[in-house]
C-alpha cells in the first residue's frame, strides 16, 4: 500500500465518515498500514476525529497511550477557552478566536486569538497574573503558555510578506457568536474565516492540511463570495484571491475524483508562491528578498518532509532545538516581511 492509499483511507474515515468492510479489514490486518494512516491523521490535525470515527466503525484505538494524551489535550483546550472568556469578562477586553476550524472535531496545537492593539498589553498582563509565561513576542504576535493549558497565540493583525491582507476594522466588523463546549465565543464569520484560512495556509505555511481543506469545504456553500471579492478588490488583492480560489477548486477536483497524485498536507510549489507574490503588485522584488524567500521555502519544505516521520515529534520535545530553530526561522520570515507566521 502506498502513501496515496493511506490518504484514501484517511479521507474515507474523516471526510465521508465511513469505511467499506474490506478497508476496515485491511487496517485490522496490516499494522504498518494502520500506523501510516494514523501518522497522516496526526500531521493533518485530524487524529482525534480519525480515532473517534474508527471506534464507531468497529476499530477501537481509544485505549492507546497516544489517544490518552489527546484526551488530556482536549481537556486543556476546553480549560483554555474557558479561561479566555474569564479574562475577557473580568477585564472588559474582547477577543476573537481566529483560524478556527470549529465545524470539524479536532484538538488544535494552540489557540489563536485576536485582540485590539490598544488592549493587547492589558490582556497579556491578565494572563501573566494567572501564571502564564511568555514564550516569544513579535510586533504583532505574542505566545504564552502554562501547564494544563494549550499555548495561547495573541495577534493584533494579520500580515504576511509585509502585506496586511485583512485589516483590523474589517476583522472586528466580521464577528459572530459560536457555541463551543457550551460557552459562547466570538469567531470570524464564514467569509472572513475563508479568506484567513486560505491566506494563512499559503503564506503562513506554504501548504494546507486536510483539516483546513475540510473546514473550507464545509463553509464554502454558506459563503457570500461577492462579499469576499468586494473586500479583496478594495484592498488590492483581487487577482491574488482569484488565483488562490482557482487553485482550491483544482484541489477539490482532485479530492472528489480520488486523484492518485494527491497528498495532504497539500504543498504549494515555489512557482505558485512567486506567482502570488507578483500578483500583489507590491514594490519590485529585490535580490535580498528572493534570497531570504528561497531560504524560507527551503525550511518549509524541510519541515514538510520531517512531519511525515516520528523524529519530528522528538525534535519538538527538545526545547533547545525548538527555540533555536524558531528564532532562526523568525529571522528569515521577518526578512521577507512576514511578521505573523509560526
Amino acid at each position: 500500500m502506498s502513501e496515496i492509499s493511506s490518504f484514501s483511507l484517511l479521507k474515507s474515515a474523516v471526510y465521508h465518515g465511513e469505511f467499506d468492510k474490506s478497508s476496515l479489514i485491511r487496517l485490522l490486518e496490516n499494522r504498518k498500514l494502520l500506523n501510516r494512516v494514523v501518522r497522516l491523521a496526526e500531521i493533518n490535525g485530524l487524529y482525534y476525529l480519525f480515532i473517534t470515527n474508527l471506534k464507531e466503525m468497529g476499530l477501537d484505538l481509544t485505549t492507546s497511550e497516544r489517544f490518552s494524551c489527546e484526551s488530556v489535550r482536549l481537556e486543556e483546550f476546553k480549560r483554555t477557552l474557558k479561561l479566555l472568556n474569564e479574562v475577557s469578562n473580568q477585564n472588559k477586553i474582547d477577543h476573537i478566536l481566529i483560524k478556527s476550524c470549529i465545524d470539524v472535531s479536532h484538538v488544535p496545537r494552540d489557540v489563536d486569538v485576536l485582540i485590539h492593539g490598544d488592549e493587547k498589553e492589558a490582556f497579556i498582563e491578565a494572563l501573566l497574573e494567572r501564571g502564564f509565561k511568555s514564550v516569544y513576542q513579535t510586533d504583532v504576535e505574542t505566545a504564552l503558555s502554562k501547564d494544563g493549558y494549550l499555548k495561547i497565540d495573541i495577534y493584533i493583525e494579520t500580515r504576511y510578506l509585509d502585506y496586511t491582507f485583512l485589516n483590523e476594522p474589517f476583522l472586528w466588523n466580521s464577528i459572530v457568536k459560536a457555541n463551543i463546549f457550551d460557552e459562547d465565543h466570538w469567531v470570524l464569520n464564514n467569509e472572513v474565516n475563508l479568506l484567513l484560512l486560505m491566506v494563512h495556509g499559503i503564506f503562513g505555511h506554504r501548504n494546507i492540511t486536510f483539516l483546513d481543506y475540510i473546514q473550507i469545504s464545509y463553509i464554502l456553500p454558506n459563503v457570500e463570495l461577492a462579499t469576499c471579492k468586494n473586500y479583496v478588490n478594495e484592498n488590492g488583492w483581487i487577482q491574488t484571491f482569484n488565483i488562490i480560489y482557482n487553485e482550491f477548486n483544482k484541489i477539490k477536483y482532485k479530492v472528489d475524483s480520488s486523484s492518485p497524485d494527491l497528498y495532504f498536507p497539500y504543498k504549494f510549489n515555489q512557482k505558485f508562491i512567486l506567482k502570488l507574490i507578483n500578483s500583489l503588485n507590491k514594490k519590485p522584488i529585490t535580490i535580498k528578498f528572493l534570497f531570504f524567500l528561497y531560504i524560507s521555502l527551503f525550511i518549509d519544505g524541510l519541515i514538510y518532509e520531517l512531519k511525515k516521520y516520528d523524529i519530528y515529534n522528538y525534535l519538538l520535545k527538545c526545547s533547545y532545538i525548538r527555540i533555536a530553530f524558531n528564532s532562526f526561522n523568525y529571522f528569515i520570515r521577518h526578512s521577507v516581511g512576514d511578521t505573523k507566521s509560526k
